[in-house]
């Protein structure tokens, strides 16, 4: 069973998330990494992080992943580097049904937090969130822990997630007062049909279609119909 634990670094609490899985020896063993940014200076700064690091092996860097499996496809234990900007999750979800034990690390700022969780499930294997300002001990103790088995969220992202979480939680209970109306609305919102479109296809007028989205969005905390619809999708609903 996994459990929560805090990492004291630079007077800051790092989340990280222990795996009963972890084994005492991973410590001592190579682990290919793997960049992938369309940055170079990105790909030439985390190559010089690990640098001086014996039990890492810099297997490649790459503008993208498909330039990646181009080249090679990952080794199953490897860990992949990458800036969500430039990794989606779309991206993310096909490089985890590839290489099933291939760890990732994703570097993001705040605003992306509450993106990348609506848009993947656990089956992914996220296992490190980096801030993009991260220092480099930030960068190094997030690789470190998520090279022992462990998944890392940098402090200054935690904030986000806990209320990614909270907000989830809340949405889950208003989830029971959506009508059967509105989530059809939802339905057709993700299909990115327009409130005339809508109405045509539920025989209502447009002002009624714009009550049910204002409702919608209520619900959900959504503060446009795009948002609305990524939600709803992360959780399920559609």
């Amino acid at each position: 069973m996994d459990r929560l634990f805090f990492d004291n670094n630079e007077n800051k609490e790092t989340i990280i998330f222990s795996s009963s899985e972890q084994k005492n020896n991973q410590k001592n063993k190579s682990r290919k990494v793997y960049i992938i940014d369309q940055s170079t200076v990105f790909r030439i700064g985390i190559s010089a992080v690990l640098t001086n690091q014996n039990h890492y092996e810099l297997a490649g860097e790459y503008s993208c992943y498909h330039q990646l499996l181009k080249h090679k496809k990952p080794d199953d234990n490897g860990l992949l580097i990458g800036d969500f900007k430039f990794i989606g999750c779309k991206e993310i979800v096909n490089i985890t049904n590839n290489c099933i034990n291939l760890r990732i690390i994703i570097f993001l700022c705040q605003s992306d937090v509450a993106k990348i969780l609506t848009c993947i499930n656990d089956s992914t294997k996220i296992k490190g969130f980096i801030s993009r300002n991260a220092s480099i001990e930030t960068i190094l103790s997030g690789i470190e822990t998520v090279h022992n088995g462990n998944v890392f969220i940098d402090p200054v992202l935690a904030s986000e997630f806990l209320v990614y979480y909270n907000t989830k939680k809340n949405i889950r209970l208003k989830n029971s007062s959506l009508t059967k109306r509105e989530k059809s609305i939802l339905q057709m919102v993700s299909q990115g049909m327009r409130n005339k479109e809508i109405g045509g296809q539920l025989f209502i007028c447009e002002r009624t279609v714009k009550f049910h989205i204002s409702s919608i969005l209520r619900k959900l905390n959504a503060s446009n119909r795009t948002m609305a619809a990524s939600i709803a999708s992360g959780l399920g609903l559609i």
